[in-house]
């Protein structure tokens, strides 16, 4: 099935396999449990405490770091201009700025943004004092709501994408030759040399984070 990415026209198809391509060895490997973990979570990281990593992400990293290139990479018209500096003046402010409830643009997830801002909005809490996750996100969706995304469905991170892309090309191609190398071999590894396999696939995976805005 295919799933969109933070409202901004990516998408990406989970793979499917089917019973005859994929071996009982395999097959047991890849299983899933059939009942969820059941733990107890930790508390939600908040951003309003100096010196951690949340708070210096949302009172100066989100603002500096992405917003600032979001102007400087896009030739957006006053009304976009407009709403982007007045994100940008409640980032300056971020430990007294209350957030609000995402306005009506089009978009299909104004209700459910909503509801998961509902208690922040209610409480009148500010960009620190609300969950860090919550807050980065309410983040860029806040920039899709300035730049009126789903009238002109333009990316306003599209060239960092392709730069992101086209700098990483030659290191993909490389990644890419030894993982295909792994995957037929794979029924037949011991499983040290399994657990050798995977951890290249992890290592792929975080060094490929770096594409995560």
């Amino acid at each position: 099935a295919n799933t969109s990415c933070a409202g901004l026209g990516m998408r990406t198809s989970a793979p499917s396999f089917s019973r005859a391509s994929v071996s009982p060895r395999t097959a047991t490997r890849l299983q899933v449990a059939k009942h969820p973990l059941v733990i107890d979570l930790p508390p939600q990281l908040i951003s309003n405490v100096p010196g951690t990593w949340a708070y210096d992400t949302m009172s100066r990293r989100i603002r500096e770091d992405i917003l600032s290139r979001v102007f400087a990479e896009n030739d957006f018209d006053p009304e976009q201009l407009a709403a982007l500096k007045a994100l940008d003046e409640e980032l300056q402010t971020a430990g007294t700025s209350e957030l609000r409830d995402i306005q009506e643009d089009g978009g299909p997830d104004v209700a459910t943004w909503r509801t998961i801002m509902a208690q922040y909005v209610d409480a009148k809490s500010n960009w620190l004092d609300t969950p860090w996750l919550t807050a980065e996100f309410y983040f860029y969706r806040r920039i899709i709501e300035a730049i009126g995304y789903f009238e002109t469905l333009v990316d306003p991170f599209q060239a960092q994408k392709d730069l992101g892309l086209t700098s990483a090309r030659a290191p993909i191609e490389s990644l890419t030759a030894q993982l295909q190398a792994v995957a037929p071999a794979f029924d037949a590894m011991t499983d040290k040399e399994v657990e050798a396999s995977l951890e290249l696939f992890v290592l792929t995976a975080l060094w490929g984070n770096r594409m995560d805005l």
